[in-house]
């Protein structure tokens, strides 16, 4: 029943492992009630925190519909003292990385030289916010207001806190070097059909995610272990400078996603319009993205001002 109310793939992503671990135990009589199942479905995973979060919140949800649906012993839920007893807490949440303009023309450029298709890709996360998964849902369509071809991206999230609908895609600019605004021109590109992006080995565009997206950003060279070219060992440098910040930062493939993020809100876009272009609530924007920088802060308290002896 909970596969309608989310993707499929979702489901076997999310809710599987941890189904298929509680049905294991429940029909190896080693578990008696939610407290035991949850406490020995833990231990499959031992040092993953958010795992066992996940698990304690997935395997609640499990047992309510088992009970309430099915007519299972109401010994079987798991209460929520029963995962603040055998769940531990959190790790606090990782301040995601904001890239400046500078770096991410520069990341694509360098992706570029290595393999234009893969600098096609920078360029499209980085100019239109794009959730990695978005990249095998663009189409070009008729805009109903600019009255001409431009790029609709048609994933649906369902279920969980961050539902998102299908959207018109709307660039936002970079500042170059002489802090002048640009875009790339990646609509006109895909509308023409010219736009190369990474192929399979069956020669058809591949359907790229997060994961083949941070895959390739972190590739090694087998025999050295050392990032595996010129944009691995750009990614890891970058990555390493973010994480010495202060506060640390943390560089992942939605870096790209928060980017766009922060450039709106530095060009004063109205949040409601870039709650739309990006595909979730307000609510969403201002709990799981990154909306200001440090060197933003600075920008819009500096003035030129008399110091007062003391």
């Amino acid at each position: 029943k909970q596969s309608e109310r989310c993707s499929y793939e979702t489901f076997d992503k999310n809710w599987m492992p941890f189904i298929t671990v509680a049905n294991q135990l429940i029909k190896s009589g080693t578990v008696h009630d939610g407290y035991t199942l949850l406490e020995a479905a833990l231990k499959h995973w031992p040092n993953a925190p958010t795992m066992k979060v996940e698990c304690g919140r997935y395997l609640g949800i499990y047992m309510r519909y088992a009970v309430s649906r099915h007519r299972a012993p109401g010994s079987w839920l798991i209460e929520e003292f029963d995962k603040d007893e055998l769940i531990p807490k959190p790790p606090p949440k990782r301040l995601k990385a904001v890239m400046s303009d500078a770096q991410l023309i520069h990341l694509v450029e360098v992706a570029h030289e290595e393999n234009p298709a893969w600098g096609n890709v920078f360029r499209l996360l980085t100019q239109y916010g794009l959730r990695p998964c978005e990249l095998s849902h663009i189409s070009v369509r008729q805009h109903p207001v600019r009255g001409v071809p431009a790029l609709w991206c048609d994933y649906k999230k369902k279920g969980g806190m961050d539902e998102t609908d299908p959207r018109w895609l709307v660039p936002m600019y970079l500042r170059n070097e002489d802090d002048e605004p640009f875009v790339w021109p990646l609509e006109q590109a895909l509308i023409d059909k010219n736009l190369k992006l990474p192929v399979g080995n069956d020669g058809k565009t591949r359907k790229l995610s997060g994961s083949s997206i941070n895959c390739h950003l972190h590739r090694k060279n087998r025999k050295t272990g050392e990032p595996a070219g010129p944009l691995q060992q750009l990614w890891h440098d970058m990555s390493e400078e973010f994480a010495q910040r202060t506060p640390s930062e943390w560089l992942r493939a939605y870096s790209f996603r928060d980017s766009y993020s922060v450039r709106c809100h530095r060009e004063n876009v109205p949040t409601n319009s870039i709650c739309e272009a990006m595909g979730h609530s307000e609510a969403v924007h201002y709990r799981s993205y990154r909306v200001i920088t440090a060197d933003i802060v600075t920008r819009d308290f500096a003035a030129e001002t008399a110091v007062k002896n003391l």
